[in-house]
């Protein structure tokens, strides 16, 4: 998702039909993500985030050779192999490591 739609903000917005046009999301994931973006507890958790100064560079994924790097704002790049399936936290835990 964070590569279809470069953006936290972009995702927390989507439409479930937006959401179901990014590769191997369905009806049952996009409703999911859409549901939970507009929950008052995930509105005031993020609220909180910001205001602690956490924030969510635009990121854009790029594949090159079996990996894939992200590219933030900041022009860093965080390489993933592409053939590693992992969960949303591993993936902003893997993130988080390799940029350190």
């Amino acid at each position: 998702m964070a590569n279809h739609f470069g953006e936290l903000d972009a995702i927390a917005q989507a439409s479930t039909e937006a959401l179901e046009e990014v590769p191997d999301v369905g009806p049952i994931v996009a409703s999911h993500v859409y549901r939970y973006f507009r929950q008052d507890l995930t509105q005031a958790f993020l609220l909180r985030l910001i205001e602690r100064g956490v924030s969510w560079p635009t990121l854009k994924a790029l594949a090159t050779g079996g990996r894939v790097f992200w590219r933030a704002e900041d022009g860093s790049r965080i390489w993933l192999d592409t053939n590693t399936r992992l969960t949303q936290g591993a993936l902003a835990e893997e993130i988080i490591r390799l940029s350190c």
